[in-house]
This record gives structure tokens, sequence and C-alpha cells, in this order.
């Protein structure tokens, strides 16, 4: 095959074992170990992605499919094109004795492969594991073994949306990895998208003042102060210009976004305007579901001055949302204690109607930046005592609007709202009655691993003790994903997988056996044993439900359960 995007062979032998190629020389070795130089390679990313699609299309118009797509196939020339190489080489590798285990490409294999060979849709899907690879600088699931990513692959999930990446960059990546391989977005679109993300990488550099959006991360050009990407006309982040003087100084407004750092946002807590606080409050509130980034927030002493904004803050959104934070950090980390955390929830007075009547006609009427605010502001509001107000006012609607119409930021956060409104007993039928399920057990199927994680805790929510919820989610085919989720890679999915499972069984103990033959049993048992105390404590109680059955209940005590309980109990 002649193409500029596939490496040239000049010529094969069989006869020895293993056998062997010879093609050109990429004298700048493959695309991971390329990116990994400089930041200049860094910013070719999207171009050598795009030119990477190019020549998986001419192998496609051939009637070849690579089948074994990953960033280390992915060559850099001489030339500065990326080649697509060790395409088609299948039947070598059966012959050779230095055959490569599957499990060496399984991190790059679409679901449809662990049954049957791979199509163009394989590679499609592939090539998203490639993005997500050249990203962040580590292979899929670069933490999890082999047998959970094949679990992974099985239940549909694919790798958390990388902070590198902005939202249109991951709804590419959403589109090009949905489970059922025909709805998966065709190659073509792939390669319009690649290309525009490409040329965007390369005018960057020429704009004098270049800027990014705070919502999406789009380039906004020539000083525009509105993202054509989103909408967004505020929050704009400078690129180019250099500033003078330590972040958050007189002379130096902090400009406040998603790259600023937690100790930075912590800083403008203590002592900056009530807009600065309200913005650097909603983005910890945001960080807050990383991990990592949350366990920040203590290592800079962030909880105490959380707890002097939810008692002192000049405005009820400031309150709320360290409130927010503060339950965060309660519910995963213990700090502050659940007692502590229930004292300062009882301080913070509900929202009144008329806050209640703004929150509704922004959702309807914001842009997509200005949307996550309000969003945050109903959920923290929804966390305190302000459910039967927003309730009263008609907040369900909108929020369930927002599930098939919003961004990935804001599906999460309006799931999270839905979730604590879920708590209500009115909020659950009124949440039901909106058509919600259905879009939700869509985010738990096809969604990123967050919005998985939230979409179980909403269903979680709706499933206690209400059987014909249980039955609609059950039914929907939830308990496979469910399970599944318990693999994730972060805490906050795993929690909320354990809390649906454990809501679900509570209704009825055929629930519990289908969860046991989709490998619950064994999941909850591993979170039992390795995860955090929040982790123990929705499997314990997840586990007790199963018991309920004479044939879990000899499963689970065949596995050595009892010293776990024991253990959990001192």
């Amino acid at each position: 095959m002649e193409n500029t995007n596939i490496v040239k062979m000049f010529g094969a032998s069989h006869v020895s074992s293993p056998p062997f190629l010879v093609c050109e020389d990429a004298t700048n070795g493959d695309m991971g170990s390329y990116l990994s130089l400089s930041d200049d390679n860094r910013k070719r990313m999207w171009k050598l992605l795009y030119q990477a699609a190019l020549g998986l299309n001419y192998m496609h118009s051939k009637g070849m499919v690579h089948g074994y797509l990953k960033l280390s196939n992915i060559l850099v020339g001489t030339d500065g094109q990326a080649k697509l190489s060790d395409f088609g080489l299948n039947t070598m590798r059966a012959i050779s004795k230095a055959s490569t285990s599957s499990s060496a490409r399984l991190r790059w294999r679409a679901p449809e492969c662990l049954k049957r060979r791979p199509t163009i849709a394989s590679d499609v899907y592939s090539l998203a594991m490639c993005m997500i690879e050249a990203t962040v600088g580590e292979p899929p699931f670069a933490y999890l073994e082999d047998d959970d990513v094949r679990e992974n692959l099985k239940c549909g999930v694919i790798p958390e949306k990388p902070d590198e990446m902005n939202d249109e960059e991951w709804e590419l990546v959403i589109a090009m990895t949905h489970v059922d391989p025909s709805k998966r977005a065709e190659l073509s679109h792939v390669i319009d998208t690649l290309k525009r993300f490409s040329m965007e990488d390369l005018d960057e550099p020429r704009q004098g003042g270049t800027t990014r959006c705070i919502t999406c991360a789009a380039l906004v050009f020539n000083h525009s102060r509105c993202c054509a990407q989103c909408g967004n006309q505020l929050g704009l982040k400078e690129e180019s210009r250099s500033s003078c003087g330590p972040p958050g100084s007189p002379n130096t407004p902090m400009e406040l976004n998603t790259d600023t750092s937690v100790r930075d946002l912590v800083n403008v807590l203590r002592s900056e305007t009530i807009e600065e606080q309200e913005s650097a409050v909603l983005l910890l509130l945001q960080v807050c579901i990383r991990d990592h980034k949350r366990h920040q927030i203590l290592d800079e002493n962030g909880v105490p001055i959380l707890v002097d904004l939810e008692k002192n803050g000049r405005t009820h959104f400031l309150k709320v949302c360290a409130l927010g934070c503060l339950c965060w950090s309660s519910e995963l980390d213990s700090t502050p204690s659940d007692d502590e955390f229930e004292e300062l929830r009882e301080t913070i007075p509900a929202a009144a109607n008329t806050e209640c009547n703004s929150i509704i006609q922004a959702l309807q009427d914001q842009s997509d930046r200005d949307k996550v605010k309000t969003v945050v502001y109903c959920t923290c509001t929804a966390g305190t005592i302000g459910r039967k107000p927003l309730l009263n006012a008609g907040i369900i609607p909108p929020l369930v609007k927002l599930l098939r119409n919003g961004n990935e930021t804001i599906t999460i956060w309006t799931m999270d709202a839905l979730g604590n409104m879920a708590c209500d007993g009115d909020a659950n039928s009124a949440i039901v009655a909106e058509g919600a399920i259905p879009m939700l057990l869509e985010h738990l199927k096809n969604g990123s691993e967050t919005q998985r994680g939230f979409a179980a805790c909403v269903l979680g929510q709706l499933s206690v003790e209400t059987a014909s919820n249980s039955a609609m989610i059950v039914e929907g085919g939830a308990i496979p994903f469910l399970v599944g989720l318990l693999r994730a890679q972060t805490n906050i999915p795993k929690n909320f997988a354990a809390f649906a499972l454990d809501g679900i069984a509570a209704v009825n103990d055929d629930y519990g056996l289908e969860i046991a033959r989709n490998g619950g049993i064994q999941r909850l048992i591993k979170l039992l044993r390795s995860g955090t105390n929040t982790h123990k404590t929705h499997a314990a109680s997840g586990l007790a439900r199963l018991a309920n059955q004479e044939e879990n209940r000899q499963e689970i005590g065949r596995r050595g359960v009892i010293t776990d309980f024991i253990a959990l109990l001192r």
C-alpha cells in the first residue's frame, strides 16, 4: 500500500522463526515516545492523530482492518508524518513462537473483539483509546489488572475523562466508543473533527491574544469575548500574555479557571472579593469529585477555610458551596467527621422562594458556563435543607431536561442535584414521572466513568424502598453495568455503584440473585477488603442484602467474609 500515513513495506520472510518484515525506518520512533520528548512535540498531538486517522481511512478503503491499533503502532517518520504500522499481522503472530499475548493489546480493544475479529468500527474504538493514551501519556486502564480490564470491556466501561481533555475532545471519544459498534461515530466524522483540532493547534501560536474558554476549553480567536463552541461570554483564559507579580497580588487579578491550582483556589478563599471567592469555591467543588485533587484540599489545609466560609460567607452561594465541598470530604475522607458536618449543615437556612425561582429561570436561559454555576448552586442547596422549596418551585422538569441536553460537566452536576432531591419522597416520584430513568440508564451504560457513577447514585436513590422504580431499573439492564462499575479506577463511581446495588437488593431477593450471577459477590467482597471506609460500609450492607438468599449466603460464607465483617465492627 502506498500512502503517506502508512509505513512502507520492503519485504518479508516467513521461513524463519519468528517471521519478520522489512519496512522503512521511522527515525522519530513511535508516537507515544515522540510526544514525551518535548512540549513542542506535544503541541503536534492532534495533527499526528489526524494523520493516523487518514492512514486508517486509506486502509479501510482498501478493505483492510488494522485490528491492532495503539500508540506504539503509530510511528513518526523522518518527514514528521504519523504512519501506521503493525497492521494485518495476526496471521504472522499465530505462527510465531514469540507470539504476543492478547493481553498486550487488551486495553485498546473494542468490547466486541473479546468474542470476534476486529472490524472497521473496532478500529474507530481503538483510535479513541489512542487519543486517551496520547493525552495522559499512559495506556488506557493503566492501573487495572487484565481481568478487570476485560470485565470493564464486557460492561462497556471506558477510562475516565482525562483532566487534560476539554469537553469537545471528550465528546468525540464518547462518540467513538459506543458499546454498540453500529452507533459509533463514522471515521469520516472523526477525521473532520481531528482536522479542526489540529488546525486550532497550528493557529494557536500565531494568535497574539489567543484565549481558551473556561467552560469548554475551546480556542477563542481574534480577541473575541464569546466562545463559538458553547456561547460563554465570561471567564476567558488568556493563553499567551504573561502576568507580573504573584497570583492574587493587588496588581494582578487572579484568573481562575480549571487549570488554576488547588493551592491558589484555597488562597483566594482567604481574602479576595465576593466574585473571586464564588469562582474559587465553584472550581473547588468541581475538583472534589477527583480523588487526588480533593486530597490536595486537605494537604493545603483547606478544610478549616471552607468551614469558616460556610459560617461567615457573605452570600448564600458561598455558604452552600463551601458546605458542598465539606460534604464530599466528610463522605469520602471522614474530614470533617459526620457529627461535625451535621452541625454545620444545620446552620444554613433554606433558600428563599425568590432564590429558587431564580435558579429555575436561570437553568432555562443561561449559557453553559452559567448553567454549571446554577446547577452546582442547586445541588448544594438541595444537599442542605432546601429540597422542599426547590421542589415546590418546580425544579425537577428543568433538571431532567438537562440530562438530555447538557454537556458532560452539566449532566454530572445535574445528576448530583437529582440524587440530592431524590432523598425526598415527593421529589423521587416527580423525577420518575418526568421520564428520568431511561436517560439515567443511558448515562450508566454509555457515559464517562464519572457520569456512570453519578447515574448510579440517582438510580440508587430512586430504588430505595420503591418496588416499581427498582423493577424499571433492573428491567432496563442496570445490574451488569452497576457490577461493572465496582471495578472503576476512581473511588466515587465505586461508592455509588455499591450504594445502588445495596438499594436494589433490598427491594427484591431475586434481584440479589441476579447481582450474584453477574459477579457482584466477588466484587463487593473485594471492595469490603480493599476499599475506603465508605466503600466498606456500602459493600457490607450490600452483601448482607444478598445473604437473604440461601444460594448467595453459601457463596459468601465460602469466601471467608465473616472475619471481614468482624473487623469492620471493630
